[in-house]
């Protein structure tokens, strides 16, 4: 059986009070992480204030320069001759055919679709994906019992994991990035 383990580097603990040294570390390492990533979001978010004003109107003018594009392509399609797109100084402008897809008729719906190919014997044209119900096995385990669980090839594992979990304090609002920058070992 393979087991992931940590290889302890530390000395083992010994007593309760080294137990609650450890778990006090713990918890104060989990609230500097807080808070420096408090800090960090309050940093993006500031970067973001500052950038997406200009990035709005920038994506708007393309929207706007993108539809004039494709009005004068439309309008003028002997420019293209026999290709679906030509080159300018600047850049290259056209039309891509998309891959084929099917897509219902007015009034028709993909059930509609698979019941007139049933009726039509058509069936190598519909679906059906079989797997086992691991939900419904598991709550009729009882039921079926051990044994015969085990004769279908299967068993009822329940695994445990370990878990710490620190009390956490209340996170002060986040110190000037410069402050966190200069000091990242203190915690």
């Amino acid at each position: 059986m393979k087991t992931n383990r940590i290889k302890n580097t530390q000395p083992l603990i010994r007593t309760r009070e080294a137990l609650e040294s450890l778990i006090g570390e713990i918890a104060a390492i989990k609230n500097r992480q807080r808070l420096l990533t408090a800090a960090m979001d309050e940093q993006i978010q500031s970067i973001r204030g500052q950038f997406e004003p200009e990035l709005a109107a920038q994506n708007q003018s393309l929207e706007e320069k993108m539809e004039h594009a494709r009005v004068w392509s439309e309008a003028n399609p002997q420019e293209f001759g026999a290709g679906r797109s030509i080159q300018t100084v600047h850049g290259v402008l056209g039309w891509r055919m998309g891959g084929p897809s099917l897509r219902t008729l007015a009034g028709w719906t993909w059930d509609r679709v698979k019941e007139t190919l049933k009726a039509a014997n058509a069936v190598s044209y519909i679906r059906v994906k079989e797997e086992v119900n691991k939900q419904n096995l598991l709550a009729d385990r009882e039921s079926i019992g051990v044994e015969k669980l085990r004769d279908i090839g299967l068993r009822v594992v329940q695994e445990e994991t370990f878990f710490v979990e620190p009390k956490l304090t209340e996170i002060p609002a986040p110190p000037p990035a410069h402050s966190i920058l200069l000091k990242p070992n203190q915690g």
